[in-house]
């Protein structure tokens, strides 16, 4: 990347790097310093400590202290029967209590059989984007016998959402350009976009960081009564368990993060590493493809391949679209992203596939829709060998209403600045830890 491209200001990044930079930031602890006096130091310090914890009992006093549930309305996409809907009103900015509040959507979803409830286990949803809710559905087929409680993070769905210019958000490309010129008007573009994007309140739109809504999620565990709790977090729900956990961790029994975020990481740091982990697949990619016959591209040159799927999706004679995308040759790449870590053998059919223009479906319905499409590609005969590429007529697009399974975890993630701690299972309540010693 050139030194011209190293300066850029924060603001002028993608999309996807915008979100995460603005729900990344960290939030500083609440000061009050009282200017123009002259008392001793140690005097001053006990003034400020008290200012500053009056600022934050008048915070919880603007958070409301119990929850109404009741049926959710949701009418652009439904929630799952059995879930409640309550709404939790905080302050808009944790550490200046007068600047007004938002109401935020809460969910809960009750333990299956109350009798043998284990427990709650407070969900921090990925994005940035998805709604408190979303992993609901796995996390209760896994574990019915917990109560399930989310909120929908500041910005997105119920509580405040965030709204953008859509043609500002159609002119962000996946992959920022490296052309000096393209990258110039990249900049014109994101200095234009975020003005364009609004919240109710207003002022929510400065204060969707991870801290805040690490915040709201204690504010929601203090409205239910609730002593203890279990924590999960998936993607970059896990920054906000995170911040959750480094905040609040004493009222955690255990947590389990999936696709942990460094939150150590620049912006940087974390694009850059994500590019050499993909990078090491494709390598491993090709290695297998070189061993195994398995392997669509067998004895051939798999770089050459990957380039060609390139240039035919350029050139528009690939039909259909990922996830709603257009082939181009982002899409193939981000196919590749898609496939490879889950079937190295999907992927080399399907690149295959699209270097002569094809549409590729996997045959089997899980990684269909993981790979983008609509339904798995259909056989002619249960005799003959099932067809791969996809017909026209069958769009590639995502099925909102699929996730993939929840799985078993024995790994419970703490913040790195604590200790970790390792459990077979989900812990079920304990009794509260005696103070610890001055």
């Amino acid at each position: 990347m050139s030194r011209r491209m190293r300066g850029v200001p924060a603001k002028t990044v993608v999309l996807t790097a915008l979100a995460a930079a603005v729900c990344a930031a960290g939030l500083p602890e609440v000061v009050s310093a009282l200017p123009g006096t002259d008392r001793p130091e140690t005097e001053q310090a006990k003034t400020d400590q008290v200012v500053a914890a009056q600022a934050m009992t008048t915070a919880a006093k603007k958070a409301r202290t119990s929850l109404d549930w009741g049926a959710c309305d949701r009418p652009d996409m439904p929630v799952q029967d059995g879930v409640q809907c309550g709404t939790l009103r905080v302050p808009v900015d944790w550490d200046q209590p007068q600047s007004g509040t938002v109401d935020l959507r809460a969910y809960r979803f009750k333990a299956a059989d109350p009798a043998k409830k284990k427990g709650t286990i407070l969900n921090f949803p990925s994005g940035p984007g998805e709604t408190g809710d979303l992993a609901f559905a796995s996390l209760r087929q896994h574990l019915p016998e917990y109560d399930l409680i989310a909120l929908d993070p500041r910005g997105v769905g119920q509580s405040g959402r965030l709204s953008c210019a859509t043609e500002k958000i159609l002119d962000i490309p996946y992959v920022p350009p490296t052309d000096g010129r393209k990258f110039a008007a990249l900049q014109k573009n994101q200095r234009a976009f975020w003005p364009s994007c609004t919240t109710n309140p207003a002022g929510l739109k400065n204060h969707l960081d991870a801290y805040s809504n690490a915040k709201d999620a204690e504010a929601l565990r203090k409205a239910m009564h609730l002593d203890r709790i279990n924590v999960y977090g998936f993607s970059y729900g896990t920054l906000t368990a995170e911040r959750y956990l480094g905040l609040y961790g004493e009222h955690v029994n255990g947590s389990v993060l999936e696709g942990v975020m460094n939150p150590a990481q620049s912006r940087r740091q974390f694009v850059t590493t994500a590019a050499r982990g993909m990078e090491s697949i494709f390598n491993r990619f090709r290695k297998w493809c070189a061993e195994d016959e398995a392997c669509a591209l067998h004895g051939k040159d798999v770089t050459a391949v990957f380039r060609k799927a390139h240039k035919t999706a350029d050139a528009g004679r690939v039909p259909g679209s990922l996830l709603t995308t257009p082939w181009s040759s982002v899409a193939v790449t981000r196919y590749f992203e898609l496939m490879a870590p889950r079937s190295f053998k999907d992927t080399a059919d399907g690149l295959a596939k699209l270097a002569q223009g094809k549409t590729r479906c996997p045959a089997t319905r899980r990684r269909a829709r993981a790979a983008g499409c609509r339904r798995a590609c259909p056989t002619r005969t249960r005799s003959s060998a099932p067809t791969t590429t996809c017909p026209s007529g069958t769009p590639n697009r995502p099925d909102a209403t699929w996730r993939p399974p929840a799985r078993r975890h024995r790994s419970w993630a703490t913040p790195p600045t604590a200790a970790t701690t390792r459990r077979s299972a989900w812990a079920a309540p304990s009794p509260p830890r005696a103070p610890a010693s001055p």
